[in-house]
């Protein structure tokens, strides 16, 4: 008995400790759990960068509405905005006209008649904003004495105040309601100096940030009377900061990123400036499209267009650049050290390497993933063999960076590194991220494959240490060119990374002579069609003709090949394969009729069929000048079952055809999409592929998929489609699908292929 108290006692103890711990235990009540959703006021005034689209039907953003709308996932707030001046909407908090006003800074006197939460939503340098044409006015407090300041009527202007007090300078102030019309009035020349809160003024080209007068943190005040309001928003901001603690630095970097780039000339840079008059800049050779030097013994490249556009942003266009190439990475840094070159470019290895070469490295002015280049598949590069090319430290960097533990065997240029992964010495070599895909299009490389690594690798300035005018410059240009600009500067070079060669030639008019070979079969097959129907009854003409053309490419098959090979020995084994491939699908024609062609089930990617079809007749569309684009559009199933090299000879047949006989400057499009079947296990596969040249007349659809049809183009010495076609919907109707072929003469053509396909479940 005593036993089952005791164990009664217990559990009475468990349930009332529960109910203790779960009443202590601080309860977030959100609005989105309540019935009826809140509406709060929000005061929102035009700030730059701060609060922007300051009326209604204006899309809104900035730090501030960003943070309102973070603090709505916790509060489920709905927010009525009204529009207004900030000193308009400061006097509508104090009245209770609205709920909300972001931005204000922390006054004694403030909290009398207004809530502050307990934690602020931001922190704030104020700075004084001068127009970069002002020379009189300098970094230094003094050169401000008989100015005109404009200054917004919140904290900035106690602020700026005390500071013209403690600094004794005598300025004019003039205050302003909003944003916009004291930015209106320093564009106008109105006022000398602005003051404003941090970076608000950075998407303006004019402004340079002269000092910072003062630091403050900033709230989201609430109306006195709304206690409910500034309890939950304490709540809110409270479980923000413990679910994100870095949320308000995330914000802050998003939103001011852009401030070091509008400051005022440091004195060391000014003291750079003063002394040079020309900049040395180093660069390596075989590295494009960052740099290389041109038959002429120029500079080429990234560094070429890029010092002088940094230069040129910084207003020092008088200062001349110097080039210098090197060879050796080596040999380029031991230049900076004997201060032969003041910048060296590109640069990398991190830090460490950095300080170990007596350099220090700009921020990166370029950032690229770094391609893993092999011939067989590597899974664990940490233990892979590597080639590395000794003339390029940063390669040497990457990979003693990445992988530590990875054998490392040094060629004398990048060309010996690939060429010892495809003998197999090594395992893999690296290549940068932007030059990897076009150094492999050379045919030499086409055993290759690349990866693309996890780890991605900057390409930066060097400067040797010690020289901080010249670095500070530099991070300053950078930063100006923003992101993108050198990356979109680096396709200007990749092409000349291709070398076009002879078996590139072989390959890119490898059609041309697939072309001629099917030209003359069915010249061949016209005249003999013809023979035939002179000398036969209509029943007796229609077998005869059959059985003459089957005998007739069946003859053919011999015969073709003999040329064939011929033409093929020029190209290397595997287009010659392709080639004689195709030829014998040609011949297979005669084998439609007695309906003895079959097709495999193979497992089909789509989006890989489609890409090899684009790599194939990409460069063909370039050599007729003729733009080819393929699109794929919300293909759910992308693997099925299908023969693969039937479906790909069907569409590069129409594809083709369409780019050989199209105009220069034409476009031709293929759209693949799918369409849903009632039977779940098979699904529709549609290629639209048009045409907007008059490449094929309304007459001509009337024959279009008759084998001897031709029709009769606007450019010399050019088949039609005829023959393709005939191959293609004989392909496409054994499939059990079907093609449509549209015309005008003034608005070019249409082909829609259909074909039913299974879905391959088993991937």
């Amino acid at each position: 008995m005593f036993r089952d108290c005791a164990a009664l006692k217990k559990s009475l103890l468990i349930i009332l400790g529960f109910v203790l711990l779960v009443s202590q235990s601080p309860v977030f009540a959100s609005a989105k759990n309540n019935d009826e959703e809140k509406v709060v006021r929000v005061g929102y005034y035009e700030n730059e960068i701060f609060e922007e689209g300051a009326e209604e039907g204006a899309v809104k953003t900035g730090y501030a509405y960003e943070y309102y709308m973070k603090i709505s996932e916790y509060t489920g707030w709905r927010y009525e905005y009204v529009y207004g001046s900030y000193s308009e909407l400061y006097r509508m908090l104090l009245k209770g006209d609205i709920d909300l006003l972001a931005g204000l800074a922390y006054k004694e006197d403030r909290e009398k008649v207004i809530s502050y939460p307990e934690l602020a939503m931001g922190s704030e340098a104020y700075v004084l904003v001068k127009n970069v044409n002002n020379t009189g006015i300098t970094g230094d407090p003094a050169t401000l004495n008989g100015h005109t300041i404009g200054v917004l009527n919140n904290a900035l202007l106690d602020a700026i105040k005390q500071y013209l007090i403690e600094h004794s300078i005598d300025a004019n102030l003039i205050i302003y309601g909003d944003n916009e019309k004291l930015m209106a009035d320093f564009d106008a020349g109105v006022i000398d100096v602005f003051a404003a809160e941090g970076s608000g003024t950075n998407a303006r080209n004019n402004t340079e940030v002269l000092f910072a007068f003062g630091h403050t943190d900033y709230y989201m005040c609430v109306n006195k009377k709304e206690t409910t309001i500034l309890s939950e928003l304490n709540d809110a901001q409270s479980h923000l900061y413990s679910d994100e603690p870095y949320y308000l630095s995330t914000l802050n970097a998003k939103y001011y990123a852009s401030s070091l780039s509008s400051q005022a000339l440091s004195t060391v840079e000014r003291d750079w400036i003063s002394s040079h008059d020309k900049i040395h800049v180093g660069y390596l050779n075989n590295y494009l499209p960052y740099s290389d030097t041109d038959s002429k013994g120029q500079a080429k490249g990234i560094v070429k267009e890029v010092i002088p556009h940094i230069l040129s942003s910084l207003k020092l266009d008088d200062i001349n650049v110097v080039y210098k190439g090197y060879d050796n990475y080596d040999d380029m840094i031991a230049a900076i050290d004997s201060e032969e070159i003041d910048v060296a470019f590109p640069v990398a290895g991190g830090l460490y390497y950095s300080e170990e070469n007596g350099i220090y490295q700009s921020n990166a002015l370029l950032s690229s993933s770094t391609d893993l280049i092999y011939r067989d598949v590597v899974i664990y590069p940490d233990k892979a063999k590597f080639a590395i090319n000794k003339n390029n430290r940063m390669q040497f960097y990457y990979v003693k960076n990445t992988y530590p533990e990875a054998d490392i065997y040094y060629y004398d240029s990048i060309e010996d590194c690939l060429e010892a992964v495809l003998s197999k010495e090594v395992d893999c070599t690296t290549l940068n991220g932007v030059r990897g895909n076009a150094i492999l299009k050379n045919s030499a490389y086409k055993k290759l494959s690349l990866r693309q690594l996890s780890a991605t690798d900057d390409r930066c300035f060097g400067v040797k240490i010690g020289n901080e005018g010249v670095l500070r410059l530099l991070n300053r240009g950078i930063h100006i060119l923003g992101n993108d600009y050198a990356e979109n500067l680096a396709y200007r070079y990749t092409d000349q990374l291709y070398n076009y060669s002879v078996s590139d030639f072989i390959r890119d008019y490898f059609y041309i002579f697939l072309l001629i070979i099917i030209f003359i079969v069915v010249l061949s097959l016209v005249l003999v069609s013809q023979k035939l129907k002179l000398a036969n009854e209509m029943n007796e003409r229609l077998i005869g003709e059959n059985n003459a053309k089957i005998n007739f490419i069946n003859n053919m098959a011999n015969i073709i090949r003999g040329p064939v090979k011929e033409v093929a020995e020029g190209a290397d084994e595997e287009e010659a394969h392709r080639l004689l491939s195709i030829v014998d699908d040609v011949i297979d024609m005669s084998n439609f009729d007695n309906g003895v062609v079959t097709l495999s089930e193979d497992k089909v990617n789509i989006p890989g069929l489609i890409k090899c079809i684009d790599d194939k007749l990409r460069d063909d569309a370039i050599n007729k000048n003729v733009e080819l684009t393929i699109k794929m559009n919300d293909i759910k199933n992308k693997y099925i079952i299908a023969d693969k090299a039937r479906l790909a000879q069907a569409l590069m047949n129409i594809l083709s055809n369409t780019i050989n006989v199209s105009p220069k400057g034409g476009h031709v499009q293929m759209l693949v999409e799918e369409q849903k079947c009632s039977n779940p296990r098979i699904t529709n596969m549609i290629f639209t592929i048009k045409a907007d040249a008059n490449v094929i007349c309304e007459e001509f659809l009337k024959n279009a998929f008759d084998i001897f049809s031709k029709e009769k183009t606007t450019l010399e010495d050019e088949v039609g489609p005829a023959l393709s076609l005939a191959v293609s919907k004989n392909i496409i109707d054994l499939m059990g699908g079907n093609i449509d072929l549209n015309t005008q003469k003034d608005t070019g053509c249409q082909v829609i292929v259909k074909v039913p396909v299974k879905i391959n479940y088993g991937i």
